[in-house]
């Protein structure tokens, strides 16, 4: 499902970990039905890196269509990087929301990072008109960037605090900051740093730097927490994204939870569960104890995909 949605497998960076060993290749092809339309996605992945991928016979050009036909959000180990890990990660869980509920972000987002890419060459030359046409443009797309986020912030950092209240997780209190001090225009920003900058040969302020702070009663969730709560305070900045992405597009994604026992304790794996349930949303929980009943539905909802020996056998719990 993870491929479908992304064209790369969530186990490993390489995509050559979805390719069986031996083969050229692999294809995984799914009917999709949103209530309103049906239609058939399938995606091939070549051992050469080449990626194919169609919908209703239609070629899909990037990973941005994919990800459209196919939303997906994956809860696994890695989850607790988006409280504890670098700047990065949270970058990009925030603009994967801005993704799903600003249609022309995409765009703008590659926009900026090939202006971004300019500007830092640029740096690296004596040429101020250049350095000057470069600084313009990046500040523009940069305030543009940065609106858009700040949008969407606002509307992520309120669910976010319900959905802590919901998984009864310490208090915890989030703030974005956009890469620049808010006290000062971008541009006087750059322009001070330009020295510094020419230093060391690339763009050190604007929508590259951004990051969400989390802390609780001012201190750092790495000093002040521990891993079980800083895993619990992760589940629920993804699923506060979920619920959002859920109200303004209106499109429930597939929600991928890979061993959730092994992450979270019962209690709070049962209040996922049910908090995912309440969503409404598609969702594939892993568990390797088939006797596990923690995540049987009262409605008997769930079917259950025994594994053995490469091949899948279904059957309602």
């Amino acid at each position: 499902v993870y491929l479908l949605s992304t064209g790369r497998s969530f186990r490993a960076t390489s995509f050559e970990a979805a390719i069986t060993y031996g083969a050229s290749r692999a294809v995984v092809a799914a009917i999709l039905d949103n209530g309103e339309a049906v239609s058939r996605l399938g995606v091939e992945r070549m051992r050469d890196g080449a990626i194919h991928a169609r919908v209703d016979g239609v070629d899909l050009n990037n990973a941005s269509s994919l990800a459209r036909q196919l939303p997906c959000h994956l809860l696994d180990a890695s989850t607790i990087d988006v409280v504890v890990g670098a700047p990065k990660i949270r970058r990009q869980l925030l603009d994967w929301g801005v993704f799903h509920v600003e249609p022309r972000f995409a765009s703008l987002s590659r926009e900026f990072r090939h202006v971004l890419g300019q500007r830092n060459s640029v740096l690296q030359l004596e040429d101020e008109r250049q350095l000057e046409f470069w600084t313009n443009r990046f500040v523009d797309l940069a305030d543009r960037v940065h609106s858009v986020r700040s949008r969407y912030f606002a509307v992520l950092a309120a669910e976010f605090k319900e959905m802590l209240g919901r998984l009864k997780a310490p208090p915890v209190e989030v703030r974005y900051r956009p890469g620049w001090s808010q006290e000062r225009r971008l541009g006087d920003v750059l322009a001070n740093a330009k020295d510094s900058e020419r230093r060391v040969g690339r763009t050190l302020y604007g929508p590259q730097r951004a990051d969400l702070a989390l802390t609780t009663e001012g201190r750092q969730l790495l000093l002040a927490l521990s891993r079980g709560q800083q895993k619990i305070v992760a589940y629920a900045l993804v699923l506060a994204q979920i619920n959002v992405e859920i109200a303004t597009i209106g499109q429930a994604p597939v929600v991928l939870v890979d061993d959730l026992l092994a992450e979270l304790d019962r209690p709070h794996a049962e209040l996922v569960n049910t908090v995912l349930r309440d969503m409404g949303v598609q969702y594939f929980l892993t568990s390797i104890d088939a006797d596990d009943g923690s995540f049987h539905a009262a409605d008997d909802s769930f079917l259950m995909f025994h594994v053995e020996q490469g091949m899948i056998y279904p059957r309602y719990l």
